[in-house]
């Protein structure tokens, strides 16, 4: 099963980290840049600028995401020696990956 197919089964919350970095920078910029110097200020817009335009962005996947992965969330096969399988997606969500 694909992991979308698997999030949209489970219906987790979708995540869009585009969005979410634009709303960090747009944060920043106006609860931060106040306090911060201006050539500190252009250097951050600058790094900002560049991420969002960059290839990062491009081809986005939708991964599933645990949210609170452990060793209590492992299916262990003794037999075989291998994880059979990964349990608890109460804390799970769906994302573009990065």
């Amino acid at each position: 099963m694909s992991s979308e197919k698997a999030s949209r089964d489970l219906k987790l919350k979708v995540r869009n980290p585009r969005e979410e970095m634009y709303n960090l920078y747009n944060k920043i910029q106006n609860k931060l840049f106040p306090f911060i110097r201006k050539d500190a200020q252009k250097e951050i817009s600058q790094s900002f600028e560049t991420f969002l335009k960059g290839n990062a962005f491009s081809n986005l996947d939708i991964t599933l995401i645990h949210g609170d992965f452990g060793a209590s969330n492992i299916l262990w096969n003794p037999e075989t020696s291998m994880i059979s399988g990964i349990i608890d997606f109460g804390f799970g969500i769906r994302r573009s990956s990065v």
